[in-house]
């Protein structure tokens, strides 16, 4: 039989009381899989910087239509199968991303205010923002940010920006976008 992923709740229910000796080795190896963390990591390199275009200044975009992201070996439960830059979730039971991006940019032009957010299935996500005054248009800065989310089968989470100031484009320089995979 193949090991199946389950529930907090349903591990909790498995383990709850042994007392008649039910527990089986196939529920020890169901729970060995439901509590390991699913993991994955993309990475724009230095090669493969690039240029999101920034439309208007009330929109934010898919930072996934700019450069190329490359998705690290050793994965597990979370792959790029949605598109560029997106961290789906292919695991069966449901669970907890943890999400963290940081990228290191440059703008076009002095004075811009950017702003970060992740995005779940295209929707962005306010509590994951986080801005970042570009003073000089040659200046390289990091900007980092953080989310949480619920997540069922293909579900995707994506980092996208916003020029709140023009509508200069920003440069990718290089950066990682990682997904941590928790029993829900």
């Amino acid at each position: 039989m193949a090991d199946t992923r389950r529930t907090m709740a349903a591990i909790v229910a498995l383990l709850a009381d042994n007392t008649s000796g039910a527990i089986s080795p196939q529920d020890v190896r169901d729970f060995l899989v439901s509590v390991r963390p699913g993991h994955a990591q993309l990475y724009v390199p230095n090669s493969a910087a690039a240029a999101v275009t920034l439309a208007n200044t009330a929109n934010y975009y898919e930072i996934g239509t700019g450069p190329t992201f490359t998705l690290s070996s050793g994965n597990y439960l979370v792959d790029q199968s949605s598109a560029n830059g997106r961290l789906t979730y292919t695991g069966a039971a449901d669970a907890v991303m943890l999400v963290k991006s940081q990228f290191t940019l440059t703008g076009t032009v002095d004075a811009q205010l950017m702003h970060f957010r992740h995005s779940l299935n295209a929707s962005t996500v306010e509590a994951s923002e986080a801005r970042y005054w570009h003073t000089t248009a040659a200046e390289q800065r990091t900007v980092s940010f953080v989310s949480q989310h619920l997540v069922t089968n293909g579900d995707y989470v994506a980092p996208w920006v916003r020029n709140a100031t023009a509508t200069n484009n920003v440069t990718i320089l290089c950066g990682t976008h990682t997904a941590l995979i928790l029993p829900r």
